[in-house]
């Protein structure tokens, strides 16, 4: 490909914008389409004619470059003939004539025209042509153009390429030039349009001065393009990515699917070894049994025989004692074979082996009629625009060419007749089509209305049908992967700006089809729809029952309470980081003593009567305590291989949330072998971005996770099989997480609040929305009636009364449902808390984690602001903008 631009001075024109894009070479003839895109004529006669020649009737054409569809310009010609209808680019041909005369090799024009190639050594501005030095002389002594300004090509170069660009040609009168813009129909005209079409008009100026009130609009138009540009490429970047998770679940689901058939597989040979080992066993033992009647039959025919071969013989040549002996043998003989015959007749039986099918599997074979269901779920991915976007009206195209083809007719009528009469007609067909235009436009805005109203139902139809898809398998559920996850708001990350994005007047909600789900990064459905499960249990708040401060005398500082836990007898147990100390605090609130360890501590678990566990993220183990009555009691030491936070224990194994590279949750047993390591799908994509909280349930099937960076909740199997991950608006930096029977609690550190949701992801309902700051650690009672929950760097930990004593779905289908008396403490809390935040926390919100950070390593990040002050870094665009405003106050 050539450069045209290569010498250009300003470096503004690039090569791209002068070549076409379909034979990479520079323009030769361009013409413009109506999306902007130029083309060769000849490029674009080929595009046409390979586009349209499977069209019968050919009325349009898709763009080469953004593929926008065109319609003709005129239908009944041929599709070879449109290239020439369409306007001629008559600005890249002068950009391009401008660029070829800065050139070392600009021939003369007059002489080129003569067919002689001599190079050119000035220019002539007025004329626009180059002159070599002979035809120099000859412009100078012509009376037109002896006064004509001549510039020499060496110092034409230094100047910019617009004093050179010629203005374009008028359309309707040859060899006028376009140098005057009517402001009354927003039309650029030339000195004959001006007189003849354009003589009534009251603001018409040069399109010099047009030009100049025009600059600043440029401007700000450029910068909005560039900003539409970018919003165009962060939407196509969101497909690209929803697109390989698009793929990556499809390949999870066909793995699923195949590993199910392979099950069943495998459990159907094993079923066909046994039950044909069993055949071939009964098949032995009674062919056994029929060998040995066979083999004392033929014992029995050979006997016989023989007796009757000796009476034979006997007779014929034996004497008479031998005849005699003989028959006395054989009746004793014949009498034993007689008996021995009637007993096997009378035991003689014919076995058949049967086989009959189980009847779970006649069931399952007559009852499957597939192996599973795929159910497809659609979320608007609504990217946050650049800028305010005004609600705007779309007019047809169709209105719109009428309305060209109006204007048109309106001159040419003015050009041929030019009456007052007629002027007046036209002015009444304009206010007429005008009419029409905004009645069009009113009936565009109804539709409109009515379809996106039939969209809401149809997706909320789609919700509910997702909502009660059944599981591919009984190993794992359709929320494995992020693309069987219900619609709900709180699923995907929120990209909605907060007005409303014009749309196209006719919009078609898609349905519900049988193909692989769409998984998309991080998004969620408009706040239309409900953000919770239609079939959910709506939880009761929870209210405060009591509070205690967990600062000791002994402690300088205010303290940071990262991990809690209650042991079996009921006592309390606090993690500082800021002292570094382990604390116990009886029934009553009262602190009991306390352990300065080796390191900050971040969180603890229970693990069995008095034992504990600490996780200190610096020295990378876990430490095993037993709680006396004041004081601690070390017992072993695990250690982790890498900066250990949240920590979970059920049946003799911990889940430990490990910071390392790639980001994991380790399972390890209690004597600290490492048993599994959980950080990856198949595909090789991180789980975590920075694990922090970790619950599990009471079989540790399921292992509930927060993770501070991604600021999400995620369900992974025990097996490592990613079941669901959601983000919530309302759940702003999700902390601590707890989990009791089918409820799962989440404390939001940012948004100030506990959420409920159940095993399957789906958010329930806030159970504390206030009294609360910065909540961070949070603990079900083994009672199941209270929750204990830690304020971040702050001395009070509030210990609330779970008021929603609903059971899970299960038993809530049987009736059966529990309540506890709340006490209402609402005024004896406020002057508390005020009390407190006035004497002790002023500098909490400002200060943040300063004095937690600067003793620790650059890594170790429990910093809220440092993800918040790169968000840009960290995060995807898609962050909502709540997030970022509080981070910013």
């Amino acid at each position: 490909m050539s450069s045209l631009a290569a010498d250009v001075i300003d470096p503004d024109v690039a090569d791209t914008f002068l070549t076409c894009s379909v034979c990479e070479e520079p323009f030769k003839n361009p013409v413009g389409l109506p999306c902007l895109h130029s083309f060769c004529k000849e490029c674009l006669t080929k595009h046409i004619l390979s586009t349209t020649k499977a069209q019968k009737n050919p009325k349009a054409f898709t763009c080469p470059k953004c593929k926008r569809h065109v319609d003709s310009p005129d239908p009944h010609q041929p599709p070879h003939s449109w290239a020439d209808l369409f306007p001629p680019n008559h600005f890249v041909l002068s950009l391009m004539e401008g660029v070829k005369i800065r050139s070392d090799s600009q021939k003369c024009d007059p002489c080129s025209r003569r067919n002689e190639k001599v190079i050119a050594i000035r220019w002539c501005k007025e004329c626009g042509e180059a002159l070599c030095q002979q035809c120099e002389g000859f412009h100078r002594s012509m009376k037109y153009s002896q006064h004509h300004h001549l510039v020499s090509m060496e110092e034409l170069k230094t100047q910019p390429i617009k004093n050179t660009v010629s203005r374009p040609p008028c359309p309707d009168h040859e060899g006028t030039l376009l140098g005057f813009f009517c402001e009354d129909h927003n039309q650029v005209v030339c000195s004959s349009c001006v007189t003849i079409d354009h003589r009534k008009c009251k603001h018409v100026t040069t399109t010099a001065e047009a030009a100049e009130k025009q600059y600043v609009d440029a401007e700000t138009l450029s910068e909005k393009l560039k900003l539409q540009r970018d919003w165009s490429r962060r939407i196509a970047e969101n497909r690209r990515h929803s697109a390989r998770v698009l793929e990556d679940s499809t390949n999870q689901i066909r793995h699923q699917i195949t590993s199910i058939r392979q099950q069943i597989n495998d459990l159907l040979v094993q079923k066909e070894v046994k039950i044909l080992e069993e055949l071939k066993t009964a098949h032995a033992e009674e062919k056994e049994q029929y060998d040995k009647v066979i083999e004392t039959c033929d014992g029995l025919v050979s006997t016989t025989e023989n007796a009757i071969a000796l009476i034979q013989n006997s007779m014929r040549h034996g004497s008479d004692t031998d005849v005699i002996l003989a028959i006395d043998n054989v009746k004793n003989e014949s009498q034993s074979c007689e008996n021995k015959l009637a007993d096997l007749t009378t035991r003689l039986k014919d076995l058949f082996i049967n086989f009959s099918a189980d009847s779970t599997l006649q069931a399952v074979v007559n009852g499957l009629d597939d192996l599973g269901r795929l159910t497809t779920t659609q979320a608007n991915v609504n990217l946050t625009a650049p800028y305010n976007v005004e609600p705007m009206t779309y007019r047809s195209d169709h209105t719109h060419r009428d309305h060209i083809h109006h204007e048109h007719t309106h001159r040419d009528h003015i050009h041929h007749e030019h009456t007052h009469r007629d002027h007046i007609h036209h002015e009444h067909t304009h206010r007429e089509h005008d009419h029409n235009d905004r009645t069009h436009r009113e009936h565009q805005h109804h539709e409109t209305r009515h379809t996106h109203t039939h969209r809401d139902d149809k997706r909320r139809e789609i919700e509910i049908e997702s909502v009660r898809s059944l599981p591919l398998s009984p190993m794992s559920t359709a929320r494995k992967s992020p693309v069987a996850m219900p619609p709900a708001a709180h699923q995907r990350k929120a990209l909605t700006p907060p007005y409303e994005i014009a749309r196209s007047p006719v919009v078609t909600p898609r349905k519900l089809r049988k193909r692989s789900p769409s998984p998309l990064p991080p998004l969620m459905l408009p706040k239309s729809v409900s953000p919770f499960p239609y079939n959910r249990i709506i939880p009761r708040p929870a209210t405060l029952e009591t509070f205690f401060k967990g600062r000791t005398s002994n402690d300088r500082e205010n303290c940071c309470f990262t991990g809690a836990d209650i042991i079996q007898d009921g006592r309390i147990i606090l993690c500082d980081q800021t002292h570094r100390k382990v604390k116990v605090f009886n029934h009553n609130y009262q602190w009991c003593g306390e352990k300065v360890l080796s390191a900050k501590p971040y969180d603890v678990c229970c693990i069995g009567g008095s034992d504990i566990a600490v996780t200190l993220p610096t020295e990378k183990k876990i430490q095993l305590y037993t709680v006396r009555d004041s004081d601690f009691i070390c017992i072993a030491n695990i250690q982790t291989g890498a900066k250990c936070y949240g920590i979970a224990y059920a049946q003799k194994k911990f889940a430990v949330c490990c910071f390392s590279a790639p980001p994991s949750v380790k399972l390890m047993s209690r004597d600290g072998r490492e048993l599994k390591t959980i950080a990856r799908d198949m595909a090789g994509n991180d789980y975590f971005n920075f694990p922090d909280y970790v619950a599990m349930d009471k079989n540790t099937r399921n292992i509930y996770v927060t993770d501070r960076y991604r600021k999400s909740i995620s369900c992974i199997t025990a097996l490592g099989e990613k079941r669901w991950e959601i983000r919530y608006d309302n759940l702003k930096v999700p902390r601590g997480i707890a989990v009791y029977g089918s409820k799962v609690f989440v404390a939001g550190c940012r948004s100030h609040t506990i959420v409920q949701l159940n095993i399957d992801g789906d958010i329930l309902g806030d159970i504390i929305s206030e009294g609360i700051s910065y909540p961070t650690k949070i603990v079900v009672h083994p009672n199941g009636e209270n929750i204990l929950v830690t304020q971040h760097q702050a001395t009070l930990i509030d210990v609330e009364k779970n008021m929603e004593q609903q059971e899970d779905n299960r038993e809530s289908e049987d009736g059966e449902s529990d309540s506890t008396e709340s006490y209402d403490l609402n005024e004896e809390v406020g002057d508390e808390s005020k009390d407190f935040i006035d004497d002790e926390d002023k500098d909490y919100i400002d200060d943040g984690d300063e004095d937690f950070i600067d003793d620790e390593d650059e890594d170790f990040i429990d910093d809220e602001r440092r993800p918040l002050q790169n968000e840009n870094e960290d995060f995807s665009d898609d962050e909502d903008s709540d997030y970022r405003e509080e981070s910013d106050d």
